[in-house]
């Protein structure tokens, strides 16, 4: 799948994000979920952040680091289950534009459509535009992504992540 990135024009989408809303399908990226006894354990295996003191229900912004501790291709702070008019969803106010941001998640796929002319009807008062986090936006708040600032061989530290 390819996320869609071209809304016209990148100016007018900065401040479509800045000044109004804009709803992102960013369905393209996959989440996982760890389970079992040794979930937590194995977890905290895979990044060099301490997840000890994680309660239920919160995110953190964790980078995955790979054996030689480098950046595994991954990525963002708290969490709610809730229902939408019958629609199980996810959410979680993280983002990936600096601003304030929820991200949704689809617990059945099938009512992806539904979901989208819901928000656009809700949010149309309030200019709601389809958009995509803007790159200019993203670099303004230090977000850091994957393949534009760092690959596998970008260690932590020359992130200014180490602690």
């Amino acid at each position: 799948m390819y996320i869609a990135r071209d809304f016209g024009d990148p100016v007018q989408n900065y401040w479509n994000l800045i000044s109004t809303a804009i709803l992102c399908d960013v369905a393209v990226e996959r989440q996982v979920e760890i389970t079992g006894p040794d979930a937590a354990r194995f977890a905290q295996l895979l990044t060099p952040r301490d997840l000890s003191m994680l309660a239920v229900g919160q995110c953190k912004y964790v980078l995955i680091t790979n054996g030689h501790g480098g950046i595994a291709d991954l990525r963002y702070f708290w969490l709610r289950e809730v229902e939408l008019d019958g629609i199980p969803l996810v959410v979680s106010r993280t983002g990936w534009s600096s601003e304030l941001g929820y991200e949704l998640y689809l617990r059945d796929g099938a009512r992806g459509d539904a979901l989208w002319e819901k928000i656009m009807e809700a949010g149309a008062p309030f200019g709601l535009k389809p958009g995509h986090p803007s790159t200019i936006r993203r670099i303004e708040g230090g977000m850091i992504s994957y393949h534009a600032d760092a690959d596998g061989e970008t260690n932590p530290c020359e992130l200014g992540l180490g602690r």
